[in-house]
């Protein structure tokens, strides 16, 4: 649904090209199988019902993805040694504006990453070269998106003090990996032959499984940064034995 959004943005809101190919570009390098079907049914989506696509469809849009934060929150309170979990409203305000804030953080990797291509374009006169460098932007500004999300997730989400140093280190370690582990699994993925086992559910259940294993990754760099924050600092050692919620 998120793709929805951005494309219709691309397209309708804004009307720039360059943007609309970024979109899809992304989804045919991140999405991990059924890449030309799932891009054509897309536009036919947005071409069919952008026009009733407004305020209230991004609203549920983003409400619904916000879900995806109520069992996170309790993982990271775990490891945060947080005293409580949020009540259920709080935390879907939170996830809201984490979501709201991921929303636009994907504008700007499809804007920024569709002015450097257009750049690379307008300066390298050698196609195959040019290609080389659009695509190493694409994975380039894919990352420090990847990293940015992260790094929210780490620093708002447990309902604890949490300091940005402590995880900022853990964020660009769990980015860097997220996109080394995404690769693995696309190699690892024909091998699994779902689309024998999973039938016509082949598609989504490939990205179910990516999401699984990235998971993993994520709350793996959780662990780093809360591990960092409960070590001991030179100029406070007394504060090593508190946890983060605890500290001053």
């Amino acid at each position: 649904p998120s793709c929805s959004l951005l494309l219709w943005l691309c397209r309708t809101g804004l009307g720039w090209p360059p943007a609309q190919a970024v979109v899809l570009e992304a989804l045919r390098e991140y999405y991990p199988e059924g890449q030309g079907f799932l891009v054509r049914n897309l536009e036919v989506s947005v071409e069919q019902y952008g026009r009733a696509m407004g305020l209230r469809s991004a609203f549920w849009i983003l409400l619904g993805a916000a879900g995806f934060f109520v069992p996170l929150e309790t993982a990271f309170n775990q490891l945060w040694g947080a005293p409580k979990h949020r009540v259920y409203w709080r935390n879907q305000a939170i996830g809201f504006l984490l979501t709201t804030a991921c929303c636009f953080l994907g504008l700007l990797f499809v804007f920024g990453t569709a002015g450097v291509q257009a750049a690379i374009a307008a300066v390298v006169p050698v196609e195959f070269l040019a290609r080389g460098l659009r695509y190493l932007a694409l994975r380039g500004v894919g990352l420090a998106f990847a990293v940015t999300a992260i790094f929210l997730f780490y620093r708002f989400l447990p309902n604890c003090p949490v300091r940005s140093a402590d995880v900022f280190p853990s964020a660009l370690l769990a980015g860097i990996v997220t996109e080394g582990a995404r690769s693995l699994y696309l190699l690892v993925l024909p091998q699994l032959e779902l689309q024998k086992t999973q039938g016509p559910y082949y598609i989504s259940i490939s990205f179910v499984l990516l999401a699984y294993f990235l998971s993993f990754v994520l709350l793996g760099g959780a662990f780093l940064a809360a591990d960092r924050a409960r070590a001991p600092t030179v100029n406070h050692p007394d504060l090593g034995d508190l946890s983060p919620g605890e500290r001053p």
